[in-house]
């Protein structure tokens, strides 16, 4: 029986450096029955003659007459989809060459599913770094992580073409449009991330979310998380939100009585309806000042009275889950690693 058609949507915009690598690590799955979506949002540099060099049919470039930023061009790429399934694919990242044979295998298997996603390994000057994030918990209590960060590699998402379709990107945000879908989604679908590395995602300066658009992005993410507690019947005033925004983007020592109070009057609030789990809501919350330890933004004391705040369980809960986590995702890194090697040839 013929396999599944899948769709991969790709954006680009003046990627001339890295869009040959992703290309090739399209071409070469092992799952055949693709086709390549890629949007070339009015570059300027080589990328048109590079996607002209393709003449794969499966290949099908769409030219924007005027640059319209990602979310736009990524709506294009959707509408013109065919497959069962969109799998989202970066110009300058590199796929597992097995990605799409896993992906698709996933979602046969879990058709409650709306999207997934798997890991990536940050790809700098030609060599993989160290990566210690694992998101394979239930899609309850990554909903509530929503709040602090976005857990899903955009990179490396699959998701069924009918609910991309009905739900698509809001073009209003040019740089959190994932974060933005991916909220809006959660609150009718459920999603789930596997602990299994699909990219080599590249960090460089060119990327959208570089330290220069910082101020914009977290214009956005305030707009978004407004727009998520609104939908949970969660109520902040001006003041509330912007302390939740500084524990997000701010960089001086956090008030830790203050950040406690916080703490609990979120909890408080959530029990009203219990629209985030309870547990999912404190282990994001854990997940929170365990990151601002790490920035030293929290000295030692205040990481363990504001943990033991939120429940001597979740606290102990959180480390258990970050010590499996480590674990199991040491053997699929590993393992990860000798099939990206494959990629790289």
């Amino acid at each position: 029986m013929e396999r599944i058609k899948i769709s991969v949507v790709m954006a680009v915009y003046n990627g001339e450096v890295y869009l040959r690598e992703a290309m090739e690590s399209i071409i070469r799955q092992t799952y055949q029955n693709w086709e390549l979506i890629v949007v070339d949002d009015a570059s300027t540099d080589r990328t048109p003659q590079i996607l002209a060099g393709y003449q794969d049919q499966r290949i099908h470039v769409l030219t924007n007459p005027t640059n319209l930023k990602l979310p736009a061009s990524l709506n294009r790429g959707i509408a013109a989809a065919t497959g069962k399934y969109i799998l989202r694919m970066d110009a300058d990242d590199i796929c597992r060459l097995d990605r799409f044979e896993k992906q698709v295998a996933f979602m046969e298997s879990h058709p409650e599913t709306a999207f997934s996603w798997g890991l990536g390994i940050p790809y700098t000057n030609g060599a993989m770094q160290t990566s210690f994030l694992t998101y394979s918990l239930s899609y309850r209590m990554i909903q509530a992580l929503f709040l602090f960060f976005c857990p899903v590699y955009h990179s490396c998402v699959i998701i069924r073409r009918e609910i991309f379709r009905s739900f698509q990107y809001d073009s209003s945000f040019t740089i959190s449009e994932d974060l933005e879908l991916w909220t809006r989604i959660s609150r009718k679908h459920q999603f789930h991330g596997q602990m299994s590395y699909y990219i080599l995602y590249r960090k460089h300066a060119g990327q959208a979310t570089n330290s220069k658009n910082r101020d914009l992005q977290r214009t956005q993410v305030k707009k978004i998380i407004s727009a998520f507690l609104e939908e949970a019947h969660i109520v902040f005033n001006d003041r509330e939100l912007e302390f939740h925004m500084e524990l997000l983007y701010g960089e001086d020592p956090v008030e830790t009585d203050k950040m406690i109070c916080w703490m609990k009057l979120f909890i408080q609030k959530n029990r009203l309806n219990g629209f985030f789990q309870p547990g999912g809501l404190k282990y994001a919350m854990m997940w929170k000042i365990d990151e601002l330890f790490r920035a030293k933004r929290l000295s030692l004391p205040s990481y363990l009275k504001a943990g033991i705040k939120i429940s001597i369980f979740s606290l102990f809960s959180y480390w258990l889950k970050k010590l499996v986590h480590a674990v199991s995702e040491l053997s699929h890194r590993k393992a990860a690693i000798r099939k990206f090697g494959a990629s790289l040839r």
